[in-house]
This record gives C-alpha cells, sequence and structure tokens, in this order.
C-alpha cells in the first residue's frame, strides 16, 4: 500500500479500520468538507500542543473532539508554495515556488506578475467536477494580476471556486498596520474579483471574514442535496498582529491565538446550528511554522527548531487536527506521518470525485 493511500485509509473512507472512528460509525457519503487554516502558527503555539500560558480556547476543544495529527507537515516554510501545495496536492516546484536564493520565485511580491498557474488541478476544481459547491474567504496569496493591474488573472475565482467572500489577495503582511505608508501599495481587502478596501482597518476584520465563510454555509444549505467544500484561510497569528480581544496574559500575540479560536469557534457552531456537524469533514491546521525571532510578535514551535522561512522541523512541524462528530473518534492521536498535501487525494476519495490522468500528485 502506498503512502498516500495509508493516508487515505486513516482520515478518509475507511476510518473505522484504524479506529479512527467511533464504534459503529459509518463515514457520511460525500460529506461537506472545510478546511481551516492558521497563518503561521506554531506547533507550539496551543495549550493542547504545550504553550505554558496560553489559555485554553475553542482550538483546543477541537483538539479533545476530533483527531490530532501529532507527524503532520507543511510541503514548505513560507506561505506561497505551502498554499500552492494544499491546493494542488503536488510539491511546491511542481508549480513554481522553488528558490529560497530568489523571492520572487518563491512567495508572491505585490508587483509580481506570476501566481498559481491555472493549468494546475485544485482541490476546488476537483470538488467541483465532483458536484460539491466550493467557496473560499480569507487570504489567498497565490497571485492577482497577469497582463495589467487589474486583471485579476490569478484570483480565486479562476482556480475552481464557485463563490468567493471577504479575501485578502496578498495577506496581512508585516507592514499591514494603521500607521504604514506601505499599506497603499501592498494591503487591500476584495469581495470576489473586486478591491473593497486599500489600505484597510484592521478592526473587525476577523469578523468580516467569519461571517463571510458562515453565508456561504448558510447559503450553501438552499441546495441541500449538493455538498460545500469551503477553504477558510484565516489571517492570525500572521504580523501584523491585531486583535479585538486585548485579554490573554501572553500578551498581543496570545490574544491573536485567541481570535483565531473565536473565528473557528463561530463557524462549528453554525454548524451545530445547522444540524450539519455530522455529515461536515472539518481539517484545521497552520500553513507552516511560526516565526520566533520576531520580538514580542513571534510564535512558538515547541520543542522543534527553527521557524518560518528555514529548512527545519519547525519550519514544517505543524499542528493539525480532523474532526468529525460521530464519525471520527473523539480525542485520538495518530503519529503516522502525514503532509498537507495528501489533504487532495484524500478528499477525492471522500467525494468520490478522480483525478486526471496527467496530474503527478505528491500526496
Amino acid at each position: 500500500m502506498s503512502y498516500a493511500t495509508c493516508f487515505l485509509v486513516y482520515i478518509g473512507t475507511v476510518l473505522s479500520i484504524l479506529g479512527c472512528s467511533n464504534a459503529g460509525a459509518e463515514t457520511p457519503t460525500r460529506p461537506n468538507i472545510i478546511i481551516l487554516l492558521a497563518d503561521d502558527m506554531g506547533y507550539g503555539d496551543l495549550f493542547s500542543t504545550g504553550h505554558p500560558i496560553q489559555e485554553k480556547n475553542f482550538i483546543d476543544q477541537l483538539f479533545s473532539e476530533g483527531k490530532q495529527f501529532s507527524n503532520f507537515y507543511a510541503a514548505e516554510s513560507v506561505c506561497t508554495p505551502s498554499r500552492a501545495a494544499i491546493l494542488t496536492g503536488r510539491l511546491p516546484a511542481r508549480v513554481g515556488y522553488y528558490s529560497a536564493e530568489t523571492p520572487s520565485t518563491r512567495y508572491i511580491q505585490p508587483s509580481a506578475t506570476l501566481g498559481l498557474p491555472r493549468e494546475e488541478y485544485t482541490i476546488a476544481e476537483l470538488l467541483s467536477d465532483a458536484g460539491y459547491r466550493t467557496g473560499m474567504v480569507g487570504k489567498w496569496h497565490l497571485g492577482m494580476n497577469k497582463n495589467n493591474d487589474t486583471d485579476g488573472y490569478y484570483l480565486p475565482a479562476h482556480h475552481g471556486f464557485h463563490w468567493v467572500g471577504v479575501n485578502l489577495p496578498m495577506g496581512n503582511v508585516a507592514k499591514c498596520d494603521e500607521t504604514s505608508t506601505i499599506q497603499l501599495s501592498v494591503c487591500y481587502v476584495y469581495d470576489n474579483t473586486t478591491i473593497v478596501e486599500q489600505p484597510f482597518q484592521h478592526l473587525g476584520l476577523t469578523q468580516r471574514i467569519t461571517d463571510s465563510a458562515m453565508d456561504f454555509i448558510e447559503d450553501s444549505q438552499h441546495d441541500a442535496e449538493k455538498p460545500f467544500f469551503l477553504f477558510a484561510s484565516l489571517l492570525q497569528p500572521h504580523v501584523s498582529l491585531f486583535d479585538d480581544f486585548n485579554s490573554s496574559r501572553r500578551g498581543l500575540y496570545g490574544d491573536n491565538i485567541n481570535l483565531l479560536a473565536d473565528s473557528v469557534q463561530q463557524i462549528i457552531e453554525l454548524l451545530y446550528e445547522l444540524e450539519i456537524e455530522e455529515d461536515t469533514f472539518v481539517f484545521f491546521a497552520s500553513d507552516h511554522g511560526a516565526d520566533p525571532t520576531v520580538c514580542l510578535s513571534g510564535g512558538d514551535n515547541g520543542i522543534f527548531q527553527g521557524g518560518k522561512g528555514f529548512m527545519s522541523e519547525g519550519s514544517h512541524h505543524i499542528p493539525a487536527v480532523a474532526w468529525m462528530p460521530g464519525t471520527i473518534e473523539a480525542g485520538s492521536v495518530s503519529r503516522v506521518m502525514g503532509s498537507l498535501m495528501d489533504l487532495l487525494p484524500t478528499f477525492a476519495e471522500l467525494s468520490g470525485g478522480s483525478m486526471p490522468s496527467y496530474v503527478n500528485l505528491d500526496g
């Protein structure tokens, strides 16, 4: 059995074989699928993964209610290539992100005319072809324009997402704060393919993204026979740090972890409100390790050395949990090695979808 097939077995359609599901439970056919992706969160940033002063929050509750993957990895240690690998199930080098020495070929700059190639087959396209309604909110960072300043050639609407809500093509980069003049050149908020804010205000931005995600889930209930896929790419705890809480004993960084958890909680609670929690597979993870070097704004990679931007254990070893009440055994742990690239082939199994013959997967 191949490695990818093993991964499909333990979080895919035959969960019960390896004890991942509750006794007698059957995995729902073609479940809804949600990816909740944190930005720059380290393995050690949570109470559940050993942080000494981070408050216990709703993400910890997900860990207690789902299956934690304690040996899970990102494909790269910076945003653009890691996200490309998530969406394509392929190593970043295969899709054009390959050189630490040449930043423009490793991650997308605001002025770049590069992006995720349209010919790449994404999770959204896979699930769309399988009959799913597909949606995306939050950070993209896989390209904007190609031929001019406004064509939106690389935006998520052109990569299989039927519905795109509040999104940040570049994300919340380090200089996106209310006092920085650089805001005008790199910090924008879009609604689908339309720019709606430049520069943007941090206050309430996370709630706007959360509301947008919940709008998509609620709208998807109008066609109950059609399952949905949501890629909710959340902003925290990437710098610039901002918060709506100001209450963590860990300071501003801890507030950002709690703000992230609040967003996750609202989305999960909506699943219960709509009574679709047992029909929805949720996967929470970080895009890569934290950057522990940014003074008071840096994260914690626990016992693992290194961090964002480097080729070390702390750069790639990430927190991850799968959650699906009634199917995935609460409080269970897998120590089998896994990767964010494994999500696409796993979702192909869950959805009954199939990959084009020309696609070579690494997951």
